[in-house]
């Protein structure tokens, strides 16, 4: 082979290279969480007392499969009349390796008949950092608040995060 063509070999195996995409680890990760408010400020709209409007941090732990236990957050808005409504957020996942993956919600409130209220919501607009960095996905949560805010708001959830990270 001539020089002239072991050059333009080469050369078409760093372009090769140049467009063919990275490769991307798919992650799946199943969680349940237990969570309290960590402070809360609600308003009546129009001086109904039944529909109110507010912002809510909660914090708590989530639970993986393999038995990692992560600190987790969720920090919202919310907006309901009678207790059900729509609610709205940012949810971050902190684990021990320093990694962190947050993402953005969007959710229904609805009031049960024994006065809790069932909640579920899904994840768009991930980002992250540590093994998380570049991430993308979807993901979804639903669970039941057990009390009202001012008693603690406790909350447990389960989760499903389908996360793409580019490597």
């Amino acid at each position: 082979m001539s020089t002239a063509m072991r050059f333009f070999a080469g050369l078409f195996v760093v372009c090769l290279l140049l467009v063919t995409p990275s490769q991307a680890e798919q992650i799946n990760l199943d969680y349940q969480a237990v969570m309290q408010v960590r402070s809360s400020n609600s308003f009546q709209v129009l001086d109904n007392k039944s529909h109110v409007i507010g912002i809510a941090k909660f914090r708590g732990l989530a639970i993986f499969p393999d038995e990692k236990v992560v600190v987790h957050r969720y920090e919202g808005w919310f907006d309901l009349i009678q207790g059900s409504g729509k609610f709205h957020g940012h949810a971050l996942w902190a684990f021990d390796d320093g990694s962190k993956l947050e993402a953005a919600y969007d959710g229904n409130a609805k009031t049960t008949e024994n006065g809790s209220v069932d909640v579920s919501a899904t994840f768009h607009d991930f980002t992250g950092t540590g093994r998380f960095e570049n991430v993308s996905g979807s993901g979804s949560f639903s669970g039941r608040r057990l009390d009202d805010f001012q008693n603690g708001g406790s909350t447990y959830v389960k989760g499903r995060l389908a996360l793409e990270v580019n490597q």
